[in-house]
């Protein structure tokens, strides 16, 4: 696609252009430097300029060796539950929840703060307990997480369907989804919680997050002037995130493991709230097909456990891709539609019959420690117990190994 060659070629200047200001040292630190360009896109372009004599080979052998970065074992609010992938969840790092508090206070004048869709920053501002808050969230694991406390109040709101709370907030904070439908919601949303002259504030990709992104954002902030809320200023870079455990193993299975873990950064935009137009709230995104299963800190998600068609008798998890995890984020790849069920750490699998595997991780989440002779006693009713033997032995590997990982990362059980 023409787009897409555009995008690759910004990419090699992009590249380009870093190494000449010094950024030669490592892929790592080159990385770091970009607008948000995806690892391996930074490593093609690497390829890329090289085989085109772009590059010195010299510079180019430097920039493939790898300065991998240490594990810190430092999680910003890690007793949230684990991001997983179908949520799009990717966290604040510390640098960027003091920056985003002290946004929020500093605009308040001490009144309630509504933050949508950003559990950590709300989180920040809870521990500080200098200006009241609330948070909307559609995750309910993430909204349960939260114990009730006087001023701060987590409530389960999808902002695309469900009815928005009557609030007047001097400050809302935004953190969407990256992608054009969900940010439109989102200030949509804005536009209502906030009162006039107050300030919205949203996290938005970088230019070179993906193909597109800057057109997509750009539609956004142009639905928002109508809703009433003008652009006062954009900081690009301005957010650093923490890469969740299921991209830092998409990474690794790219062959880049051990990548710094605040490589990807999102613009912080400003936008000033006025009166404007009474707008319909924009098409909603579908409803997830997913149910949920969390095994100590794993999550795993089904498709079509409920009400779906089964193609076959057998739990057993199928591979769908070498070593199982797939070896990127990109709502753009096209195996995601074979994907039936997808762990916290974007492992996927095929399944003949989603509802009885489901079966199965219920009675594992309920006692892993004996789940194995429960779900044999409970479930070879009309099953082969050869299928359910299997199939529990395959969860009870790929609980262990994620586990172990989580806690490698710094995701304490």
């Amino acid at each position: 696609m023409e787009g897409d060659r555009s995008f690759l070629e910004q990419v090699d200047r992009w590249v380009t252009d870093a190494i000449r200001a010094g950024g030669g040292a490592s892929l790592d630190d080159l990385v770091c430097r970009l607008p948000g360009v995806y690892p391996t896109d930074v490593r093609d372009a690497v390829d890329r300029l090289a085989a085109r004599g772009e590059l010195e080979s010299s510079v180019a052998g430097q920039l493939r060796r790898r300065a991998c970065a240490p594990r810190t074992g430092i999680v910003p609010a890690a007793h949230l539950p684990v991001p997983h992938p179908l949520d799009y969840d990717w966290r604040f790092s510390g640098a960027a929840l003091e920056r985003l508090v002290a946004e929020c206070e500093q605009r308040s004048d001490g009144a309630r703060v509504v933050v949508v869709g950003a559990p950590t920053v709300f989180w920040a501002l809870r521990e500080r307990e200098r200006v009241p808050a609330t948070l909307l969230d559609s995750n309910r694991a993430v909204v349960e997480a939260f114990t009730a406390r006087r001023d701060f109040e987590a409530l389960l709101c999808d902002v695309g369907r469900d009815r928005l709370p009557e609030v007047a907030a001097p400050v809302v904070f935004l953190d969407p989804p990256w992608y054009g439908e969900y940010e439109q919601l989102f200030l949509w949303a804005a536009s209502r919680l906030a009162r006039d002259g107050a300030t919205v504030l949203i996290s938005l990709p970088a230019e070179g997050t993906r193909p597109g992104v800057s057109d997509e954002n750009e539609a956004a902030l142009r639905r928002a002037r109508i809703w009433g809320l003008e652009v006062t200023w954009r900081e690009p870079g301005a957010l650093p995130y923490f890469s969740p455990p299921f991209e830092q193993n998409a990474l690794m299975a790219a062959g880049l493991p051990g990548l710094p873990t605040e490589w990807r950064r999102g613009d912080l935009v400003m936008l000033t709230a006025r009166e404007g137009l009474c707008g319909d709230r924009p098409t909603a995104v579908a409803a997830s097909p997913w149910d949920e299963v969390a095994v100590g800190r794993v999550r795993i998600r089904v498709r079509g456990a409920t009400g779906g068609q089964s193609c076959g008798d057998s739990p057993r998890l199928l591979q769908l891709v070498p070593g199982d995890v797939l070896d990127n984020v990109s709502r753009r790849d096209p195996r995601r539609e074979q994907v039936t069920v997808w762990t916290s750490g974007n492992r996927v699998f095929g399944c003949e019959s989603p509802s009885e595997l489901r079966s199965i991780l219920v009675v594992l989440a309920s006692d892993p420690k004996e789940g194995n002779v429960e779900v044999t006693e409970q479930l070879t009713h009309g099953t082969r117990s050869s299928n359910i033997n299997t199939t529990v032995e395959q969860l009870s590997a790929l609980l262990t190994l994620e586990a172990t990982e989580l806690a490698a990362m710094g995701w304490a059980a």
